[in-house]
């Protein structure tokens, strides 16, 4: 297989399919690390999206209150288990 059609396959719909499944677990692992209390302050959000090569996916903070809990308790790295 050539590289661009290495490119294909890494950027197709499937596999941005499966990237953003991954990616919607583990913000709603990191969701569920939130107080409760706090839910209309923001929440973990996930997307993914094409690259050059291959597509990306991420979970980032949506809101002040995720931010802060992320900076004080590393919530993104104990979701992936490395915290």
């Amino acid at each position: 297989m050539n590289s661009a059609g290495a490119a294909r396959v890494m950027n197709s719909a499937g596999v941005q399919a499966r990237l953003l499944a991954h990616a919607e677990s583990m913000a709603a692992a990191a969701n569920s690390m939130l107080d409760p209390a706090s839910a209309g302050a923001g929440r973990f959000e996930a997307d993914v999206k094409p690259g050059k090569v291959r597509a990306h996916a991420r979970v980032t903070a949506a809101g002040v209150y995720p931010i802060r809990h992320n900076l004080k308790h590393n919530t993104l790295l104990k979701v992936l288990g490395n915290g």
